[in-house]
């Protein structure tokens, strides 16, 4: 009697969106990652899945992704790819992401990131955006951009999360809408800041999960350019300005994301750096 072999079937034991990206930064780093960054990495995917989260993702890089190349880094978990301007290895921490370098005020940023995406692909009535980092300037007479696009010449068409000089933190949706934070209220130097639009008369801006303040200011449509992060996109000048000293770990262009969702993204995030900090040697 002829015994046929039963075929081995071998799944992957991570998520499927996860295991895609570890294999592209496997792939272009020409090596493997630790399974403990794996581990981090999927446990961030299933959260964010579990939270209603990953399905508003539009652009999502996380640049502490246990990359050992700028190739591996540069890679977006949702969305398209950014263009990295100038960034270098020794900008880089496997652990905590990229180091912005800085400027004095109105000079031509000399590192940043370019969007692959268009703010035009975004929701005019529901989108966010979302960073988490370190560093962050809580004063600071350039006016570093962590986020942002400024058409040039209307102060009302521009978005960005932005510090100025008197220790004022600026939420910016484009079209108007602009909530402010003082230093005596508490400005955060670490962690997480995002504005959400829910609907068309309501923006709200959050720091490390907890809203810190909102914004009726009608929406508008949404430019067809691309933002920058690291620093802001000046049209009239077609290009970057403002740049800033941060580190940031992860940049996120959503729809719109609730005050619940904010602060679950807060928190996965959060763990997810943790997890990172242990697996890396």
């Amino acid at each position: 009697m002829l015994i046929v072999p039963r075929r081995r079937v071998i799944t992957s034991i991570y998520d499927s969106d996860a295991q895609a990206l570890i294999g592209a930064i496997e792939t272009a780093d020409g090596q493997s990652l630790e399974s403990g960054v794996k581990d981090a990495l999927n446990a961030y995917f299933l959260g964010l899945k579990a939270d209603g989260i990953f399905s508003l993702l539009q652009n999502f890089l996380i640049l502490p992704n246990g990359a050992r190349t700028l190739a591996g880094v540069m890679i977006p978990a949702v969305g398209p790819s950014a263009i990295n301007n100038n960034f270098t290895l020794s900008d880089y921490n496997r652990k905590t992401g990229l180091k912005g370098r800085g400027a004095t005020v109105g000079n031509t940023a000399t590192v940043w990131l370019r969007l692959g995406m268009l703010l035009s692909d975004l929701a005019q009535n529901s989108h966010a955006i979302y960073i988490h980092g370190s560093e962050y300037e809580t004063t600071s007479n350039a006016f570093p951009c962590l986020y942002g696009y400024f058409q040039g010449i209307n102060n009302s068409l521009n978005t960005d999360i932005v510090t100025s000089g008197s220790g004022l933190r600026h939420f910016r949706d484009y079209g108007g809408a602009s909530i402010t934070r003082t230093a005596a209220a508490g400005i955060t130097a670490s962690g997480s800041v995002c504005f959400s639009r829910t609907a068309s008369n309501l923006v709200t801006a959050y720091q490390n999960g907890v809203s810190v303040g909102t914004s009726t200011a009608a929406s508008v449509a949404l430019p067809t350019v691309a933002p920058t992060v690291f620093a802001r996109w000046q049209g009239n000048l077609n290009g970057p300005t403002y740049q800033t000293i941060a580190r940031i770990a992860v940049f996120a262009a959503t729809q719109g994301m609730t005050a619940a969702q904010v602060a679950e993204f807060h928190s996965r995030t959060q763990t997810y750096l943790a997890a990172m900090a242990a697996a890396i040697p």
